[in-house]
């Protein structure tokens, strides 16, 4: 037997490694394919002119009932870590920019752009803006630009601000059609402060921004667009065509979102549940988790692991009309290996993608054919219809 053995066994080995190796030279040349071309476009026939395709392909969509395009609530405009002491930073905001400035004291101010030479520093211990072309000076003063006119000018313009509040490592921006102030402020996490910061993952979609948080309460996709299991949640599209058959794992989701009624959290909502790791239809894995709404584009995941806690913060903020960027921040136990963490992450990236791809080709229907499995879709309209004003857009 070890006679027999000792030949064959260089030959197995050979065979593994270069089955490992042909695994991974496989996966990364099928991302690289995908990733010359957005999400959502990967099918497209290859030809020669294959982004002229696609480009008609988004010219030719059918985006669906019009809806208002911006909502009203609290937005992140930035983390915090982005901007520095005395400091501005210009960026893009529900189709225009804004400049977001961090003073000497810390204090955060955001104003709207109206001119491309502006600059932001201190005089005598007061926040300025000025501009060094046209001359003006304007002083941040209790929530407006106040002229900081000459003698004897009779100069009185003001520029407004946007209510912004600093929490949570993030800076918010609130938005309403209708220049209404805060009807409420974004909870505080202190999660945030108690676990470990260890990455972000930055998504961008084409889609109106309500079709995004709409998931949570769309359960049925869960089995069918997030249930890949290990081995099919790396690598593109053709890696998944035929691993498929050789992997033995799959996720299970079980998830319920209901809206809050209780006064003063009406703006908010939930979605409780668990997914599941099996491996030849037998449960190895479990995590628990509760994700927290607020408003039209604040959200927090917490999940319990067996590793330990994991904390997502979620936004969405609308570039423009029909696009948005979604930035995940992850805090983990401090105890969990940052391998776990880097994999949780990427994941999480996956999975969001997974998204992006149905969301990029979507065309809203105001009354779509629903089963009454899909009852809590209805439910999530209404609640999310709360966010909107009879002035559209802006």
């Amino acid at each position: 037997m070890l006679e027999l053995w000792n030949p064959i066994a260089p030959i197995l080995i050979g065979g593994i490694v270069f089955l490992i190796f042909w695994i991974q030279f496989w996966k990364y040349w099928s991302e690289s394919q995908e990733n010359d071309f957005p999400l959502g476009y990967e099918r497209t026939q290859s030809n020669l002119r294959r982004p002229e395709t696609i480009q008609a392909l988004k010219t030719q969509r059918q985006i669906g009932s019009v809806r208002p395009y911006y909502p009203n609530g609290w937005f992140m405009l930035l983390e915090s870590e982005k901007l520095k002491k005395q400091e501005g930073l210009e960026v893009a905001f529900m189709g225009r920019n804004v400049i977001a400035w961090r003073s000497g004291d810390q204090k955060v101010f955001v104003m709207e752009t109206c001119c491309a030479s502006i600059v932001i520093n201190e005089e005598d211990s007061i926040n300025v803006v000025s501009c060094a072309i046209h001359g003006w000076k304007f002083e941040i003063n209790e929530g407006t630009l106040k002229s900081i006119a000459e003698p004897h000018s009779e100069i009185t313009n003001h520029i407004k601000l946007h209510n912004s509040l600093e929490q949570n490592d993030l800076i918010y921006v609130w938005h309403h059609s209708e220049s209404i102030p805060p009807t409420w402020f974004p909870a505080d996490i202190p999660e945030t402060r108690e676990l470990k910061y260890r990455g972000r993952a930055v998504n961008f979609t084409n889609v109106h921004i309500q079709e995004i948080l709409e998931n949570a309460a769309d359960p049925n996709h869960l089995d069918d667009v997030h249930s890949d299991g290990i081995l099919l949640q790396y690598g593109g599209q053709l890696t998944r065509d035929w691993l498929r058959v050789l992997d033995p794992t799959f996720y299970e989701w079980h998830t319920d979102w209901s809206s809050n009624k209780e006064p003063g959290k009406i703006h908010m909502s939930a979605m409780i549940g668990s997914t599941t790791l099996t491996m030849f239809k037998k449960p190895i894995l479990k995590i628990l988790h509760h994700n927290e709404i607020q408003g039209p584009g604040l959200s927090t995941m917490r999940a319990e692991t067996p590793f330990g806690k994991v904390l997502s913060v979620v936004s969405f903020t609308p570039v423009d009309e029909m696009s948005q960027r979604m930035v995940h921040r992850y805090y983990f136990s401090p105890w969990m290996p940052p391998i776990l963490a880097k994999e949780y992450i990427k994941a999480g990236e996956k999975i969001v993608n997974q998204d992006v791809k149905v969301w990029n080709r979507k065309t809203y229907l105001s009354s779509p054919c629903l089963t009454k499995e899909d009852a809590s879709i209805n439910k999530y309209r209404l609640w999310y219809s709360q966010f909107y004003s009879e002035k559209k857009n802006h």
